[in-house]
């Protein structure tokens, strides 16, 4: 799982990923994504999210754990912790990129 802060967000901006030798462009790995959307949130405190998206990222060559909605859930600090243990609850899409 890759949760990143906004200094860690900012670094990755402005020191992006060397190309790879053999073209100019980064390799991509296969990478299998989860995704939940929901266009309102009601958050059980109250109040809400417009537009909430949870995107869980892991390379395909890595096992599926059983605990992800668990881990997601628990990674965030409020009132991020309560919508992503919301969303894990909402309609799954799961999507896959193959590296290029």
């Amino acid at each position: 799982m890759l949760c990143m802060g906004r200094e860690q967000l900012r670094e990755f901006r402005d020191k992006p990923l060397a190309a790879s030798a053999s073209a100019n462009r980064t390799q991509v790995p296969a990478l299998n994504m989860k995704l939940w959307y929901a266009p309102y949130l009601e958050l059980p405190e109250g109040g809400g999210m417009e537009g909430a998206t949870l995107v869980s990222i892991r390379p395909s060559d890595r096992p599926i754990k059983k605990d992800t909605e668990a881990f997601l859930a628990g990674a965030f600090d409020e009132p991020f912790g309560a919508a992503a243990k919301e969303m894990v609850k909402k309609r799954t899409y799961l999507l896959e990129m193959n590296s290029f």
